[in-house]
Parts: C-alpha cells; structure tokens; sequence
C-alpha cells in the first residue's frame, strides 16, 4: 500500500460516502466527482459481513450485500486523486483491512465499536497511514487507551472525530460542548474533528457543522448522497451536492446546538453505545470447564443488545468458563470463573506513626486483624502483600512468611503499581483493597461487592458511609491498569483510586448503603496518629473475649458506651469537608457520578 502523504492539518471537510454507494463503484466515483470542489477528503466504510456481526445478525445479509472488493476501492481512490481530494477508509474489521492494504488508500478510520479491539488497532497502525479515531459513545479512557495502543506501534499522524448516528441525531443530540471538552483534552496532540448526524433534509444539516467548528472542531465529517428523495442506505443525515458546498460556508447561530459541558455520555449516546458495540462473542461452542483461548472468541456486534459482556478478548483469554456459552453469543461476565485477590500495600514508614501495620492492638499486629477479617470472605481466593522497597520490608517479608501469604516488593512511591503488581502475580482479575492501618472492616458486605464487580462488570464497588477505615474498596484490575497508565504521579500515591474517582464518566462506580446500624461516617476507625491507636487499642480491649470480636456493630455499640470519640475527634473522619470532597464515592450525597443499588 503507498499513500499521498495526507496531512491531516490540512484537511477542513470530508465527504462521508459511507455505504449511500449501495456496494455499486460506479456510483460511488459519481459521488465523488459531485462533492470534489467542497471536500477535501472522502471517505468510505470498508468491511466484510464477518467483520460487523454473527451470522444470526438481522443486518448480516445488507452488509455482504454493500461490501466493496479490493478492485472497487482501487477504482474509488483513483477517482478521488484524479479529483484533487484524499481518500479514507473506515476500518470495521481484518478482511476489510486485508482489502485495503492493496491499494493507494490516503488514510484509515478506526470505528468506536472497535474501540476495544486492540489487535485490529494495531494491524492498522502497522500500516504506518494517518488515521482517524471514532470518539462518538465513547468515554475519555477508551479513547486514551485506543490512541495508545496505535501510538505502541506508530508514529503516523493521528486525528479524533466525535459525534454519533442514531437515525437521524436529534439536534440536542449534538453535544457540541462536549467536543468542545475533546478539544480541551486532546487538541494540544490530535487534530479533533466533528461529525453531523442530523436530518440531513433539514436546515440544521447545513448550519450544524459550522457550529461544531465554533466550538472547536478542526474538520467537520459529513454525509452526503446523490439524490435523498430515493431513501438509499444512510441517506438519512446525508446532504445532496449542492446543499454540501452551501454546508462548508454556514458559520452562524452555534449557541443553538450548543450542550452541556460535561464529560458523561447522554442516554442517546449511551444507547448508540449499546446498539452498535462489539462485544466478545464466542466462535464456537463453549462448555462449562473449558479454558478460553485465542481462537476461541472474537469481536463482533451481538445479536439484541445485551447486558454484562466483555469488550476486550484480552479479558477472557485464559479463562475458565462456568456456564455454557453457544456459538455466536456472547460473553458475559458470570459466565468464566474470575480470582478475586486481596491485595494489601505494606510499608512502615510514616511520619505520623511509625510501623503503622505492624503496631500492636491486643496480642496481634493490625496487619494480622486484617487478615484475619479478610480471611473469613468467601470470595476472596488470595490475600497477597505489596510490600515497598524501603528498609522495612524485612518484617513484612518475615510476617508474609510465617502467615502463609504470597507477597510482592516494590516502589515506595509508586502504592498502585505495587497493588497492580500483587494482583497480576496471583492473576487477578478483581482485588479487595484497604489500607493496612485499619483494624476493623466491615467485612460482611465484601462478598457483596465482589458479586456485583462481577455481575455488573463494575470497575468500583464501595460500601458507603461506614466509619473511616472500616470500607473495603472492591476494584477492577482493569480500572486499576487503566488508572496507572493514564494517571499522572498523584494518582498512583497511596490512595490508588483516585484517578478512578476524578474520571467517573469514564468507569463505572457502584455505592451500597451500609446498613443503618453501620453507618457512622462520623466515626473514626483508622489508625494514623497515636490518639488512633490509643482508641482502637482500648476498643479492643472491651471487644477482644467475645464471640465475634470483629462485628462491627457492636464494636459501635462498645464506641459509644464508652465515649471513646473523645480521643481521636480532632482528626478527620467521614464527615469533613476535605474527607468528602476527596471520597465522594465512600461519603458524599449520592449523584449522577455513582450508581447506588439496593
């Protein structure tokens, strides 16, 4: 494949050809012949039928009819140089891309159902062609971890386009301000531009595309066709040749499609996120006690539209499958077995109390409490130690050895990618996390939210308004990755979810309500000063010879029998205003950033 060396700075309109072609060659060069002197580029859908969907697909047999040979794609781009403009080609899948590699094509677009098909993104990368990057129903982490995965491979010219089609996109659909925020995100690196999906039969097509350039798009991709009044296939947002060239002069009247400024897909995006997604399907039939390989799964669109299913092959490689799964469905998420780890940062060196987890309440460290609450979890299938490279890590590694635990040693500084590590060396799919100073959790509830990180494929599960230091943090290996390879330093520090928190558009956050008898946020049962320990010492002491030492409501009870709140109520618990600010998700009124579940 050779290119013309595009640049895509210098590209302002591109004509969507899409598939208005109806698979004919002959009507796709007219169409190119009629946009040529208002568009700087075009661009055409390349694909096969088994690169879209499952044979049981209701669209499956219109997609092998509008499929282009590599012969009619050569006839295409040569139509297009002859004309002066470039030629791009939407990638959908690896016999689409087989295609293409024999032929002049200028450029490539990855599609956002293929956001998470990280092989294909690289087989296009390997191209070494400027490419284009579907953001439309997509969050700000799959975009971060697409672009990535190219730029792994690449060095070619990179560019986003945002917007979405939902047959025809209703004009408050538009969203411009959240392109705006892809600009503010991305534009210092990527050229973003902006793609309309309107009623293409209406005002708004011609002007709408304008706007998007006021609100910071730097090309705008639209459809177009030969002739609307026939209703072919993706006539409805298409706009005929001279309402194209009327299109790329409309500067005016951008407030009136302006939206919210906010990262967080609206319910029409998140709709066309769920109808036009691939997901992990099975390639052949797959029994209960099997191990998932490679061959055995690919990315396409499902039938329906279902709930619960993995995006990333990655995920499921490797696993064990304990439900029947057919050929062609989907993968979901209760449907492989996955390990659940404990994972647990060890270091000693704080300056406000030394040797925090290995401080002594009753006749055991707090490290060996934890463990032992952690240990009566029944979902839990490894407690492993991330111990820091610091001079204490001798006594970890002495403890690790005498309670039977796996461990791992690494960077002081770096507490996630220790955490992260831990995981990976038991290969970990979902990890259990708290930090090591706190004595008494409330472990009742971990099973809980273990189940929902399964069942809802959650990325954050947290039970809320407990005391402080008594909540479990229920995480996804996967955020937890994506939050260290996205995050800055900050983020990786010992509160390890905080990238998770600050981006909830981009990761789904469950809260529980703790029960009634439970939720005391203004209590404080963490140990990071010696007023900490003095309390949880003394809680011990009236707890320690019943049958269940570690109940928390009644260690509560003995809380407040005892007015112990007096020795450590100068410090921060559940109930300050940085404490909430910082941990919305463990603290604040609930909002649109958390889902809350009965």
């Amino acid at each position: 494949m050779t290119t013309t060396g595009v640049d895509l700075q210098s590209i302002d309109v591109v004509a969507e050809l899409a598939n208005a072609h109806e698979g004919d060659r002959s009507l796709a060069i007219e169409m190119i012949d009629a946009v040529s002197a208002s568009a700087d580029a075009a661009k055409i859908q390349m694909f096969s039928a088994d690169d879209l969907a499952v044979k049981s697909h209701e669209q499956y047999e219109l997609y092998h009819e509008l499929s282009l040979s590599t012969a009619d794609v050569s006839a295409i781009v040569e139509a297009a140089h002859e004309n002066g403009i470039y030629l791009f080609a939407d990638v959908l899948g690896e016999e689409g891309l087989d295609r293409l590699t024999e032929t002049d094509i200028d450029g490539f677009k990855i599609h956002s159902s293929d956001l998470a098909n990280h092989q294909l993104i690289e087989e296009i990368a390997q191209q070494d062609a400027p490419t284009l990057i579907s953001a439309g129903g997509a969050s700000v982490v799959e975009i971060k971890a697409a672009l990535a995965s190219f730029e792994r491979v690449s060095e070619a010219e990179l560019g986003l386009v945002y917007g979405f089609q939902n047959y025809p996109t209703k004009l408050e659909d538009a969203h411009l301000n959240r392109l705006r925020h892809l600009v503010d995100e991305f534009g210092e690196s990527y050229a973003v531009g902006y793609t309309s999906h309107v009623d293409g039969g209406s005002d708004d097509a011609k002007h709408l595309p304008a706007w998007a350039v006021a609100a910071g798009a730097e090309f705008v991709e639209i459809h177009t066709t030969i002739d609307r009044s026939t209703e072919g296939t993706d006539y409805y947002s298409s706009l005929e040749p001279d309402v194209f060239e009327a299109m790329a002069a409309n500067v005016e009247t951008v407030q009136t499609a302006l939206g919210d400024i906010s990262t967080k897909m609206s319910d029409s995006e998140l709709e066309y996120r769920g109808g036009h997604k691939k997901c992990v399907v099975a390639t052949r039939r797959l029994s209960a006690g099997e191990t998932i390989s490679e061959d055995d799964v690919s990315l396409k669109r499902p039938q329906g539209d279902p709930e619960r299913v993995f995006n990333d092959s990655a995920e499921v490689i490797g696993k064990t499958v304990t439900e029947l799964i057919e050929t062609d469905d989907p993968v979901r998420t209760t449907d492989v077995r996955h390990t659940v780890a404990a994972t647990l940062a060890c270091r000693a060196e704080s300056t406000r109390l030394y040797g925090k987890p290995l401080q002594m309440i009753g006749e055991k460290p707090i490290l060996e409490h934890q463990i032992s609450q952690l240990r009566d979890v029944s979902g839990i299938d490894e407690i492993i130690l991330a111990i820091s490279d610091t001079p204490s890590q001798s006594a970890f590694i002495e403890f690790a050895n005498s309670h039977d635990l796996s461990y791992v040693v690494g960077d002081e500084v770096d507490v996630l990618g220790r955490v992260i590590d831990a995981g990976d060396a038991v290969d970990a799919d979902i990890l259990v996390r708290n930090t090591t100073e706190n004595p008494f959790i409330y472990q009742d509830v971990i099973d809980t939210q273990i189940e929902h990180a399964i069942v809802e494929n959650a990325d954050l599960i947290i039970c809320r308004n407990l005391p402080l230091g008594s909540s479990a943090e229920v995480i996804s290996a996967r955020a937890l990755k994506q939050a260290h390879e996205f995050g800055d330093d900050r983020h990786r520090s010992e509160l390890v979810t905080t990238f998770i928190t600050e981006n909830p558009e981009s990761f789904d956050i469950i809260g529980i309500e703790s029960p009634e008898a439970v939720a005391r946020p203004d209590v404080r049962l963490t140990v990071d000063n010696p007023c900490d320990l003095i309390l949880t010492r003394k809680l011990w002491d009236h707890v320690s010879e019943t049958n269940n030492p570690y109940d928390l409501e009644r260690l509560l009870t003995v809380y407040d029998e005892h007015d112990l709140d007096s020795i450590n109520d100068s410090k921060p618990d559940g109930t300050t205003e940085d404490v909430v600010a910082l941990s919305w998700h463990k603290f604040a009124e609930p909002d649109e950033r958390i889902r809350i579940l009965d």
